[in-house]
């Protein structure tokens, strides 16, 4: 026994995995970027498939991975993950984000936004009220209102958390270009790892990094948002008139992120499916194809789509 105390090694976070799993483990998990023990004990303690970047590993694998992981340093899989909320009106994140992060338990309270301007059109006495009064005013539709409020709760969290003391109307330039920056660069406690109701452990207000349409598309929400609440008198200034508000340059990269498919492309398509033989499948993929590209829908709004959703407007 004796022996055995002075020869063991007592394993550490800094130890590479290599050092405590046999070889084939080892090479998946450094190649999925999991290099110290301490690397794999975030993924593991994050939840969610975070073994699906491994080929050839399935739930059973990671879940032993996980338990020798358990069995050697016990105290990385006991990270518990607190639940950031708004610090007020909770009710009003039903379809809002909540983000998640291991190093905070408590949310900061919210400053009190300082008194409106004269001449407010808004009776709103705080962001949320006067966030859900430029909803109800500008959204068309319930998937607009989803979109719109996704967006500014989340730069409600973010100002919460990364600018302690701020509400909207105390936003300026620099902030305006350091939320920008966050949604090129999403951290990791952002970032949901597991399927979860807002307000449960694990669940994040991204499900992974946004790509340059969706970066865009957030800077233009939030900054329709303060126009209207500027001409609401509910803020007095908008910062986000003075800033460039494109977030990249790159023609190319705006290409290759884009989901769009280029004309060329849909040329090839519809004549890989008339190249089959005839049968119902068919016709109705080619009608699917044809009939998104005439009208712009959406993913969503394809999915939700119904006969009764079809009528006519007119005799042309």
């Amino acid at each position: 026994a004796l022996l055995e105390q002075q020869a063991a090694e007592v394993p550490l976070a800094t130890d590479l995995v290599s050092g405590w799993f046999d070889d084939v483990s080892s090479a998946k998990l450094i190649s999925a970027g999991m290099v110290t023990l301490g690397d794999l004990g975030a993924r593991v303690a994050a939840g969610g498939g975070w073994y699906r970047s491994m080929p050839g590993v399935g739930k059973a694998k990671a879940q032993r991975m996980a338990s020798h992981l358990g069995t050697l340093l016990p105290e990385l899989l006991l990270q518990k993950r607190g639940v950031f909320k708004l610090a007020s009106q909770p009710d009003l994140l039903a379809l809002a984000p909540v983000t998640i992060n291991v190093e905070l338990a408590q949310p900061p309270a919210l400053p009190s936004p300082p008194a409106s301007v004269a001449g407010s059109l808004l009776g709103a006495k705080d962001d949320l009220a006067a966030i859900e009064s430029w909803i109800s005013a500008r959204a068309g539709s319930t998937l607009t209102a989803t979109a719109y409020r996704r967006e500014a709760m989340r730069l409600l969290l973010w100002l919460q958390y990364e600018c302690p003391d701020k509400c909207l109307s105390q936003m300026n330039i620099d902030d305006c270009g350091n939320f920008m920056a966050f949604l090129q660069h999403i951290p990791a406690s952002w970032i949901s790892r597991v399927r979860a109701k807002p307000g449960t452990a694990g669940w994040a207000p991204f499900r992974g990094p946004l790509g340059r349409k969706s970066q865009a598309q957030s800077v233009v929400i939030v900054a329709s948002m303060f126009t209207w609440l500027q001409s609401a008198g509910y803020l007095s200034v908008n910062p986000w008139l003075l800033i460039n508000q494109k977030t990249g340059d790159d023609a190319s990269d705006r290409m290759l992120d884009s989901k769009a498919l280029s004309e060329s492309a849909m040329i090839e398509i519809l004549k890989f499916i008339d190249q089959q033989a005839p049968c119902p499948a068919r016709s109705r993929m080619r009608f699917i194809l044809r009939f998104v590209e005439s009208v712009g829908l959406r993913s969503s709004e394809l999915l939700n789509a119904r006969l009764k959703n079809l009528y006519f407007t007119g005799s042309q």
